[in-house]
């Protein structure tokens, strides 16, 4: 097994970007396009539920805004603009998958419709704190959907690429591009999946690099080993970068017992435990939500040739079995929260693509996590933010060479 990097990993020199070369490459693509038109399962039974998903009929008609405004915790608030948005991203890639599959032109041009929408509309996020992580969640699923056009759609046009470039580098890139080194985890790491995805897409390797340094401290503080001591690794200031005074008192506060134990969400007679997510003492919502962020942008990068499940492997499975034993009914330890969690009925979507590739890459057997990958694909949960039909895309997927 390789040992963890003590440094950030960085694409080599000369590297040339694949396409489409975000959570699927072509041949993983053809592979589920292949069994489903062979009457392959899971494949066939994922598909055909997509199908009947609303936002995958050829007559969804996105309704793109100006300004996505985010601000959760305005009286005001509503959801008219980010749930149009979420829809519209799910959307699209919905209808590149479908064109993929069937090479029917009708959702092709689904696709393309949305894609345009967004991108001739769309100004800004605003509403404070969520406007970043709307950003975050929603940018990834739109380029899923560019990369599968640009790769294999010959109507995708130049106006077409320069306009999803101009919105990615525009509009979502300088909400995610600094990262969120004092926030819960699950947001910077959807910050880091936004990230990668967008240098995929306009092909900046510099990009792709700060997304892997962010990606690679992201995880040492956010999956506790027993490798890291006697509690986990905290936050600190990337060198040579720029923070407001708040963020940087809060990296002096999280050096301390106190800032630690808050930061980790622990309460009176809590331990650290290996495995141990920084959100695990939230809710197993976030937990899932920051572990499928974590799993994309690893896929990401062994998409581009870079396979980092192997050195972030045993950590990532690790944290991945420790919260599965909850989610799949078992005792909380007394030290753990005082023995009591949140949300441990509540299955994302966010397990099979680390599963398959720390069995394939590290050799890793997630017997728990496993399980869960397993009723998923008899009872999906719904798409959701940055995380949507793995079953259909990363089921039993063959290693790569």
């Amino acid at each position: 097994m390789a040992a963890e990097p003590s440094v950030p990993p960085a694409l080599p020199a000369g590297h040339r970007f694949t396409h489409p070369g975000v959570l699927n490459s072509l041949s993983d693509l053809e592979f589920v396009r292949d069994r489903i038109r062979a009457g392959g399962q899971p494949w066939l039974g994922a598909y055909d539920r997509l199908k009947r998903e609303p936002v995958a009929q050829a007559g969804f008609q996105p309704q793109a805004y100006e300004v996505v405004f985010t601000n959760v915790l305005a009286a005001d608030f509503d959801r008219t603009t980010t749930t149009a948005q979420n829809l519209s991203a799910h959307a699209a890639y919905a209808h590149a998958l479908r064109w993929f599959i069937d090479d029917d032109p009708l959702h092709a041009e689904a696709a393309r419709r949305i894609l345009r929408s967004w991108s001739v509309t769309l100004r800004r996020h605003e509403g404070s704190p969520n406007a970043a992580l709307q950003a975050a969640w929603v940018a990834p699923v739109f380029v899923r959907a560019a990369e599968i056009l640009r790769s294999s759609d010959r109507h995708w046009s130049p106006d077409d690429q320069a306009g999803c470039t101009r919105l990615m580098r525009e509009v979502f890139l300088p909400l995610v591009i600094n990262g969120a080194p004092t926030t819960a985890g699950n947001w910077e790491l959807s910050f880091v999946e936004a990230v990668l995805s967008i240098a995929v897409f306009t092909e900046d390797r510099a990009l792709f690099d700060r997304g892997l340094t962010l990606l690679h401290y992201r995880l040492k503080n956010y999956f506790y080993v027993a490798a890291d001591g006697p509690h986990p690794v905290m936050p600190v200031p990337h060198p040579g970068w720029e923070y407001p005074k708040w963020s940087e008192d809060l990296f002096a506060r999280y050096q301390t017992e106190a800032g630690r134990r808050e930061y980790w969400y622990l309460t009176s007679g809590d331990r650290y435990h290996p495995g141990q997510c920084q959100e695990t003492g939230r809710d197993l919502l976030h937990v899932q939500m920051g572990t499928a962020a974590a799993a994309n942008a690893l896929e990401i990068a062994r998409t581009q040739g870079l396979d980092l499940f192997v050195a972030y492997g045993p950590r990532l499975a690790a944290g991945m079995e420790f919260n599965a034993a909850f989610l799949l009914g078992g005792q909380v330890p007394s030290d753990l929260h005082g023995g009591t969690l949140k949300w441990t009925d509540r299955r994302e979507p966010a397990w099979e693509i680390a599963t398959l590739r720390l069995r394939q890459s590290a050799g890793l057997q997630l017997p728990l996590s496993s399980r869960i990958v397993a009723e998923h694909r008899v009872s999906p949960p719904p798409a959701k933010l940055h995380m949507a039909w793995e079953t259909l895309t990363h089921a039993d997927l063959p290693p790569r060479p």
